[in-house]
């Protein structure tokens, strides 16, 4: 979308280049609808690792009372100009994102009885901890509900550890006891892993605690930047450059020294590349290898960037690294146009995403997936469903796979 000719560019004050801006207007359904629009951007300045501030949005999202760094409530998006003409374009993330593992994660986490359908899956081991089958993005929305349900097709639960600090009351009881259930991990929002501004030592500090706390299996977070001199409360993209992989390789190696523990990232959906001097594939493995962390798979974000940035999503797959796939990440997205998708995580999975799963599955062998659902949540017996589907699929390619190797057989 946005156009940039500089390697690692950051807007100033007063200075006018070419960039494409974004109007965001809701439809019927909260979800936003996109339109492109031409818009006087910004005079881009060099600096260690970025580009415009350009991106287009992820999606409304249904109240997430955010904290220091969250996700912004949205209804419409438009352009906002800055000091001098400068614009500065994105699109909202939605409610409360969630997290990842790696090869060494917090505290051994109390596994509860999975249902019949995950005793008989693999079981991903993270450094001794185990974590199987589905999992489900914990909203507050539901959580009353999950904690009460008895036959929970989920086998752990993932949450945002920013909007659970410090809370208190009823939810944090209702946490302590969904905690007490089933695996937790923890999916972060607001490290800011690929921006300039030093990283926020005291909030990676008191994720720490929260880890060790509540025993959390594994933590992850987003390959993207979220700050510069404030929050920004979006997720936009990094260049693809070298000198990117060094910046962000550097401070998620300083952020696992902080934690105590490697973290993994996340493959970001993104709608424009400025600064692009790779494909998106070279610059995440470069990132995997140097920072030596994990990997969170989000099957829909593949998908949708496929079709954003017209690539095979089939081949993408086959080049990540198994032996870094700490869980995966499944969700819906909305769609703009045949060649517009827009990943709100506020509908339905749709079947090519499912397909796609199917063919992870077939290439890096079965691993723990969760859903993500962070607007126009449903009741909890529809995700249930689709929780039941990941099971489902995830039992076929173990049966597959066992023919294959004559074991069980």
């Amino acid at each position: 979308m946005a156009k940039a000719s500089a390697v690692m560019l950051k807007p100033t004050r007063a200075h006018v280049a070419k960039a494409s801006a974004v109007v965001l207007t809701p439809t019927k359904a909260h979800v936003v609808k996109v339109h492109v629009v031409k818009a006087a951007a910004v005079m881009l300045k060099p600096m260690k690792a970025h580009a415009a501030k350009a991106s287009v949005v992820k999606a409304a999202a249904v109240t997430p009372s955010p904290t220091k760094a969250h996700v912004v409530k949205a209804a419409a998006v438009t352009l906002k100009p800055m000091k001098a003409h400068a614009v500065k374009v994105h699109v909202v993330k939605a409610a409360a994102v969630t997290p990842s593992p790696t090869k060494a994660h917090v505290v051994k986490a109390s596994v509860a009885e999975p249902n019949s359908l995950n005793k008989m899956l693999p079981v991903s081991h993270l450094n001794g901890d185990t974590l199987r089958g589905a999992g489900l993005g914990l909203r507050r929305a539901f959580l009353r509900d999950f904690v009460a349900t008895s036959d929970n097709a989920a086998n752990f639960f993932e949450i945002a550890p920013e909007n659970w600090i410090h809370m208190g009351g009823k939810f944090s009881g209702l946490l302590d006891q969904a905690a007490e259930q089933m695996p937790m991990v923890c999916h972060g929002l607001s490290l800011n892993l690929g921006g300039q501004a030093p990283l926020d030592t005291e909030l990676i500090l008191e994720i720490r605690d929260f880890l060790h706390r509540y025993h959390a299996v594994c933590y992850s977070e987003h390959l993207s930047y979220c700050a510069d001199d404030g929050h920004l409360y979006d997720l936009l993209p990094i260049p693809f450059t070298e000198q990117a992989i060094n910046h962000v390789s550097d401070r998620i190696k300083q952020a696992q020294d902080l934690l105590g523990q490697p973290i993994a990232v996340e493959n970001a959906s993104y709608y424009c590349a400025p600064g692009q001097q790779m494909p998106e594939i070279d610059f995440l493995l470069a990132v995997l290898e140097q920072a030596d962390c994990g990997l969170l798979l989000d099957i829909n974000n593949i998908y949708v960037n496929s079709i954003n940035h017209q690539y095979d999503a089939l081949d993408f797959l086959r080049q990540l690294p198994t032996k870094r796939i700490t869980y995966g990440h499944i969700a819906g997205h909305y769609r703009e146009s045949a060649t517009l998708l827009v990943d709100t995580h506020g509908s339905n999975v749709i079947d090519p995403v499912w397909d796609l799963l199917h063919e992870a599955y077939a290439i890096h062998g079965v691993y723990p997936t969760l859903l993500e659902r962070d607007f126009n949540i449903p009741a909890l017996s529809e995700l249930q469903l689709e929780l039941q589907r990941i099971l489902a699929i995830q039992q076929t390619q173990s049966e597959r796979d066992k023919l294959a190797t004559g074991v069980g057989g």
